[in-house]
């Protein structure tokens, strides 16, 4: 989404000039820093972000931070001034040189001069401890948890990979069918694609 930072009238940063625009990635995270630095209040370290003072005051300032999106349970998105970089819960992967290709056309992800970049984007992927497993089965994603019952989500419904239904309860079979595939091929990577046809 765009974002648009109007500084109050005398509270203007050095440099400031109205109408400029920033291509950094920021995140809405980033806000609550903004203002707390804007009205010089004290440091609150505990706050996830970073103050967008300096991109205000000169767009064109240095700012290699990156910003994470996630949608639903392990898809992730990467974006720096000059890649993003997608990685889904299956582990297929999306990467875009915004430099060359602004309106993200051409997926380089499987480019192998592309590894180091991909390795360095995903640094800034959280992995979250709570969940063992992704697994895709066709329409299917299920997210087995480490403590707890699975999770199934049709990724090809309405809602998509934002995962608004846990139909677990609804397709007990097809879970069963999931652990069953896991467990007789000693499947234990924390991303499963299981090939069509395979439990029929």
């Amino acid at each position: 989404m765009p974002l648009m930072i109007v500084p109050p009238t005398g509270s203007q940063p050095a440099g400031f000039k109205p109408g400029t625009q920033c291509s950094a990635p920021v995140s809405l995270l980033d806000l609550y820093p903004t203002m707390v630095d804007a009205c010089a209040l004290p440091d609150r370290p505990e706050i996830e972000g970073n103050s967008l003072v300096p991109l205000v005051a000169d767009p064109s300032t240095g700012w290699e931070k990156a910003t994470v999106s996630t949608i639903g349970r392990g898809s992730h998105s990467v974006a720096t001034r000059r890649w993003r970089y997608i990685r889904y819960f299956d582990g297929s992967e999306e990467l875009y040189d915004l430099q060359a290709d602004p309106e993200e056309w051409v997926n380089i992800a499987a480019a192998a001069e592309n590894g180091d970049v991909k390795l360095q984007m995903a640094k800034y992927i959280p992995e979250d401890a709570r969940f063992k497993q992704y697994v895709r089965w066709g329409r299917w994603k299920c997210v087995i948890p480490v403590e707890g019952d699975p999770m199934l989500f049709d990724i090809q419904s309405e809602f998509g990979i934002s995962e608004q239904n846990d139909l677990a309860s609804d397709h007990p079979d097809v879970v069963e069918a999931i652990q069953a595939h896991l467990g007789e091929n000693e499947l234990t990577s924390r991303r499963v694609n299981i090939p069509l046809g395979s439990r029929e």
